[in-house]
């Protein structure tokens, strides 16, 4: 009963929270360009992959397809993920475990606000719980091929996810169980098509995200500080979420055993990971997946020893109660107002509460209430040049703006999320954490230009059957002849149809490096 009761509760506190990021609309602007005929691309002239999460990515694809509506359709997804793992836990762990890790769960503020958001979080959150579940039911696991299943699907949502299931996979294999070949390939499976047909489609196995965050030029001990800032800054606002986090790494020195100790080494990646690319400006939000792991097994081992002793548990939970209710975010304030403002909050070093910018345009009470988010400013100036000839705009977030001008705008991202050129260019001095600015070279915006005026001199909406076109040569108008040389290799990838001998031959050029070497 009372752990029903705290389901009931996470949910309504889940709900109240659920919002989209403006990052979660770069991909919904794909998945609208997909169903409208164009692929899976972000600018319609070019296939560059926008996105971090094939497996998120899919799922997203496939239900705005039925109902071809955005922001309750990414919601109801989100919440179904976030739903289902907390009656997972609820259910599959023993009755004080249960409570506990509901208790954990619903005072994190990054897995709270995170269950939600648009971004790939709340499928995280559930194949982690599933993974770590079955790896907690028996040292030598009795289902091997659904283990590694559940490894790689982790993998596929996101890749950095590797840190946290790959030590407790690598323990598994150095006992080498009968099987476990079979079990490996079967479960790899998923991830080699995937990586084919984006090495094929788009070019690179890679995302372009991941050259625009890792490719940055930013000395490494900047970065690092940068990143402990982002910790610091949770540690502030958050405190459950990495005291769980520790709690977890602490138990594999007292109680050490297989599962505890690679749970242990995965967290401490992931933190190392976070130090390294230096966090992110979305406050928790690179910190959800690691707090879920640690949720499960500081509920798995700690719930069994209080098991016996009602009175610590008693304590333990009223400990957390009420460190929620006195932290000012606190997701368990369900009395505070909801956030219906546009302005953003002072940041603590570049870090932000981004939920607070978008939840009056995103959140999904407000949208009940009356809003939308076609009404924020970016998405309504967008929205007006539906209609007119294809235009190239320059925007530094470009996600609302991209899903509303339709794919009759050219956007040019100058945090190069969704550029290919500019994702390996280094980034400006001083640019936001997370979203790294780069200057745009001299003569790359007459470029566009050319080529859609040359491609689509009249059309409003570019027709499917057209975007394949190869861009004349005269629209790489960049001044440096090194970088034009790359741009030209980049626009071949990108650009020319897929099968043809010259795009092959570059394909294999981009992914050896042999574009620096010529440059």
């Amino acid at each position: 009963m009372r752990r029903a009761l705290l389901a009931a509760f996470g949910a309504g506190v889940i709900v109240k929270a659920a919002w989209l990021s403006d990052d979660a609309y770069i991909t919904l602007r794909t998945i609208d360009n997909l169903w409208n005929g164009f692929g899976l691309r972000w600018n319609v002239i070019e296939r560059v992959q926008t996105y971090t999460h094939p497996l998120w990515m899919l799922r997203l694809a496939a239900g705005y397809g039925i109902t071809r509506e955005a922001l309750f359709t990414t919601l109801f997804l989100s919440l179904a993920c976030a739903v289902a793992t907390i009656v997972l836990l609820a259910r599959r762990l023993p009755p004080a475990s249960g409570v506990l890790a509901l208790l954990l769960l619903i005072s994190s503020r990054a897995f709270v606000e995170f269950s939600t958001s648009g971004l790939e979080n709340p499928l995280s959150h559930l194949l982690l719980v599933l993974f770590w579940l079955e790896a907690l039911q028996h040292d030598d696991v009795r289902r091997p091929t659904r283990f590694c299943l559940l490894a790689a699907l982790c993998c596929l949502t996101r890749a950095d996810l590797a840190l946290l299931v790959g030590p407790r996979l690598l323990a598994w294999l150095w006992r080498r169980p009968a099987g476990a070949r079979r079990s490996i390939l079967w479960a790899a499976l998923p991830l080699i098509v995937w990586y084919a047909f984006a090495t094929i489609y788009y070019g690179t196995p890679l995302p372009n995200t991941v050259l625009a965050k890792l490719e940055t030029g930013i000395p490494l001990a900047a970065l690092i500080q940068q990143g402990s800032y982002y910790l610091l800054e949770s540690l502030m606002h958050d405190p459950v979420t990495l005291c769980t986090i520790g709690a977890a790494c602490a138990w594999a020195i007292v109680r050490p055993g297989v599962t505890t100790i690679s749970m242990a080494a995965g967290l401490i990646l992931q933190l190392l990971f976070i130090l390294r690319v230096g966090g992110d400006f979305m406050s928790g939000r690179f910190l959800s997946a690691p707090f879920v792991c640690a949720t499960v097994i500081v509920a798995w081992q700690a719930g069994a020893a209080l098991m016996s002793r009602r009175a610590a548990l008693m304590a333990v939970a009223g400990a957390i109660a009420t460190i929620s209710v006195v932290t000012p975010k606190s997701p368990w304030r369900v009395w505070s107002p909801l956030p219906l403002v546009d302005e953003m909050q002072p940041d603590f070093h570049g870090v932000l509460d981004e939920r607070r910018f978008y939840y009056r345009y995103t959140g999904l009470l407000a949208a009940l209430a009356g809003h939308r988010p076609s009404e924020h400013p970016w998405a309504a100036d967008a929205a007006k040049r539906r209609g007119m000839p294809p235009l190239v705009l320059v925007a530094d977030a470009v996600g609302l703006a991209g899903f509303y001008g339709g794919p009759g705008v050219h956007l040019v991202d100058e945090m190069a999320l969704t550029d290919p050129l500019l994702a390996r260019l280094p980034a400006r001095p001083g640019s936001r954490i997370g979203h790294f600015q780069r200057m745009l070279p001299d003569g790359y915006l007459a470029g566009f230009s050319n080529c859609l005026q040359h491609v689509f001199p009249h059309a409003a909406v570019m027709p499917p059957e057209h975007t394949c076109l190869e861009w004349p040569a005269e629209t790489n108008q960049l001044t440096d002849p090194r970088l034009a040389r790359e741009y030209d290799l980049i626009r071949t990838v990108t650009q020319q149809p897929l099968f043809s001998a010259s795009r092959l031959g570059a394909v294999v050029r981009l992914n050896l490096g042999r574009e620096a070497d010529e440059r």
